[in-house]
């Protein structure tokens, strides 16, 4: 059965930022291209998006919420991915966005089902690289990436201020 294509699918993105300042993007395994995007994915039904970020993880990277990772924002705002050339007959995907810090990282161990590549650098760095076609990243990632160096910046200066 062909799904029809103005459907909306609710979906998580989680950018997961290091104690060093790196953040960390996949190629999912499903995808035929080499895009680099944040972990993440569906959320089932009766899920919530917080449910659905954990469960994700630890499909993805075997971490546990609490232990390997904590959900640092959510962004209130959702985005649609709409179907495109290669979205034929798929559903329109809403992704809510979070940001999460790792807490302990047991070497970067991944679900090699899920996931085809891992890159690590800062979201300076996959900005440059995509903007210098050393990288492909997904449509909707530019954009979240400088929405997170902006929210990260602000983090920075409120704990500057807090501690002057």
């Amino acid at each position: 059965m062909v799904q029809d294509s103005n459907t909306i699918k609710d979906a998580v993105g989680i950018i997961l930022e290091k104690a060093d300042g790196t953040i960390i993007l996949v190629t999912p395994r499903k995808w035929a291209e080499d895009v680099f995007v944040v972990p993440g994915g569906k959320i089932k039904q009766g899920e919530s998006a917080e449910e659905s970020v954990e469960r994700e993880m630890k499909e993805e990277f075997n971490w546990e919420l609490d232990v390997n990772f904590e959900i640092t924002y959510r962004d209130p705002e959702t985005k649609l991915k709409e179907p495109g050339v290669d979205y034929i007959g798929k559903p329109t995907l809403r992704f809510h966005d979070f940001f999460a810090r790792v807490i302990h990282e047991e070497g970067l161990q991944f679900n090699e089902q899920e996931i085809k590549e891992v890159k690590i650098a800062t979201p300076e760095e996959f900005l440059r690289m995509h903007e210098s076609s050393e990288i492909i990243l997904g449509e909707l990632m530019p954009d979240y990436l400088k929405k997170f160096i902006a929210w990260r910046d602000e983090q920075t200066e409120r704990q500057r201020e807090l501690q002057a």
